[in-house]
């Protein structure tokens, strides 16, 4: 949870590579606690919105920031694509990743 906390927090300053660096640091931790199952799952889609903010900004064709993005919506929704359609995450991933891929 701190480190979800903290990427959110380098977010809102702008510091876009300190909050990438923190969230995938949440998916290599050996153990997750089972009340850290929700902060796994949307660490993937808060990574994803991140590589693909990257990505509008920079297009240049090489740029590998579009596939990452893609990635990490397939790992979210891999995650809690049948989860309640009350959490709009999984709409907007759904909607972001089908954009991507119509790219």
């Amino acid at each position: 949870m701190c480190l979800y906390n903290l990427a959110e927090a380098y977010d809102v300053v702008g510091s876009s590579g300190s909050s990438i660096s923190f969230l995938k640091e949440i998916g290599t931790l050996a153990e997750r606690e089972s009340f850290s199952g929700d902060i796994y799952a949307k660490s993937y889609y808060k990574l994803a919105k991140l590589y693909e903010y990257r990505w509008n900004h920079f297009p240049y064709p090489a740029n590998p920031l579009r596939a990452e993005a893609a990635e990490n919506y397939r790992k979210f929704l891999s995650l809690w694509g049948d989860a309640d359609p009350i959490f709009p995450e999984v709409a907007d991933a759904r909607a972001r990743l089908a954009a991507l891929e119509a790219e």
